[in-house]
């Protein structure tokens, strides 16, 4: 998911598979002030592998070191360049702004994603760690998807990409919606 905002240039969030494997994350404020990037340990060079992402970003904490944590099949992951978050701050995330998903884009260049998305949950307001979402199986040892049966809140939105509904069509409730742009896959746009 992306964030930025009109101007290409201030505010912006995104998540993204970097060149070398790993996963990075950018956030900057409006004010540009407060930027702060990081990238994980772990490679993703298994392309042909399902991986659950999950990322708890909650700048209320007090804890500085507990504001971003990344989880991916149930573990929580390193950081090669952790960052301290500001605390309060919420760098722009579910404003009514601008977001997009599974691309990058700036005034000179675009950035897919170039991965396979199962579904997606935004939950605003809320820090949730992976087990709302998914658990370890007791006999293969292997981490595996659960129905997610939670609030969304405001701005929160969930996208099944299951060809079930139209694949923008946010099934949290909320009606926030996505209008779909150069896609290519299997499920149907309907």
């Amino acid at each position: 998911m992306n964030k930025k905002d009109s101007d290409n240039t201030a505010s912006r969030f995104r998540m993204s598979f970097g060149s070398g494997g790993n996963l990075l994350w950018e956030c900057k404020d409006s004010s540009n002030s407060d930027d702060n990037s990081f990238v994980t340990n772990m490679l993703f060079r298994d392309t042909n592998a399902w991986y659950h992402i999950v990322w708890r970003f909650d700048t209320t904490n007090a804890t500085a070191a507990d504001r971003s944590r990344v989880y991916v099949n149930g573990t929580e992951i390193s950081m090669s360049h952790p960052r301290t978050w500001s605390q309060n701050v919420g760098y722009g995330i579910g404003k009514n702004e601008l977001h997009t998903i599974g691309v990058f884009s700036n005034s000179t260049s675009t950035y897919p994603i170039h991965a396979n998305m199962a579904e997606m949950h935004f939950i605003s307001e809320l820090s949730l760690d992976p087990s709302y979402f998914g658990y370890t199986d007791s006999q293969t040892g292997i981490w595996k998807p659960k129905r997610y049966t939670g609030a969304y809140n405001t701005t929160g939105f969930y996208l099944p990409l299951d060809g079930s509904q139209h694949i923008g069509k946010d099934m949290s409730g909320n009606g926030c919606d996505w209008t779909p742009n150069n896609l290519r896959g299997t499920v149907p746009l309907h």
